[in-house]
């Protein structure tokens, strides 16, 4: 690309490269950046990784979809699968991402799912809608450093004092096991819960992972924080996700 550049702080560009590749015998082909007008952009925009998060992370995804030339999609974890209390006719799939991945921003959003290749190769598109709540959000975002100080509080206060019966006992000084290396306290990554409604699933939302597909948000807002969803917003998804599909 244009703003390519290489070597000691930097200094070499693609001049520099074709100068370097007559010299040596090798071609250089200078790509230009593709760009696109799409939901939420100011005039046109590079096409790139961090356009790619920023629209994700808004919830824009027809143009995340726009930009990377497929549907943005997760692979997640599943907890737990049912029928729908709230959602007559749907399965309800509680799944967990990855929150150091690019996720979309709380809201509700119209999806297919799928097994995931590496727990299933068969299985139809599941239709319907994900949900992530604001709650969820905000507990993956502050879940690693809230477990992070609690786990090293609860192990200061309990391995000074086994440590220092240890040593007097044995004589010398002991060194924490705790953990993939001495003194250091590990925590589980952070996760961003989702919970999906789906219809028409010949999978298994039992195996442990499911590719989920994310189409459009269709409302910013529902349930909140250390609130359960109401079942009118269900329903309220459950319609739009049948309209969306019927309509495409």
């Amino acid at each position: 690309g244009s703003d390519f550049r290489f070597g000691r702080a930097g200094g070499g560009d693609v001049t520099a490269l074709r100068r370097f590749g007559a010299q040596y015998g090798f071609g250089v082909e200078e790509v230009f950046p593709e760009t696109i007008e799409g939901q939420g952009l100011c005039g046109r925009a590079v096409i790139g990784s961090t356009a790619i998060r920023a629209a994700v992370a808004s919830g824009r995804l027809e143009t995340a979809a726009s930009m990377l030339g497929r549907l943005f999609s997760l692979t997640c974890r599943v907890d737990s699968c049912a029928m729908s209390q709230t959602a007559p006719g749907y399965m309800e799939a509680v799944a967990f991402a990855d929150a150091r991945m690019a996720t979309p921003a709380p809201g509700a959003y119209i999806i297919t799912t799928r097994p995931t290749a590496t727990a299933c190769t068969a299985g139809a598109l599941g239709r319907g809608f994900a949900i992530i709540a604001e709650e969820a959000s905000q507990n993956a975002s502050q879940g690693t450093a809230q477990d992070t100080s609690q786990d090293t509080a609860q192990y200061a206060s309990q391995g000074t004092a086994q440590d220092t019966s240890q040593n007097a006992s044995q004589g010398k000084a002991q060194y924490s096991t705790h953990g993939a290396m001495p003194g250091v306290v590990q925590s589980a990554a952070p996760a961003v819960k989702i919970t999906c409604y789906v219809q028409n699933y010949a999978g298994d939302l039992h195996k442990p992972e499911i590719d989920i597909f994310f189409y459009k948000k269709i409302f910013s807002t529902v349930g909140g924080v250390g609130c359960e969803l109401r079942i009118s917003e269900v329903l309220e998804c459950a319609a739009a996700s049948e309209r969306y599909f019927v309509s495409s």
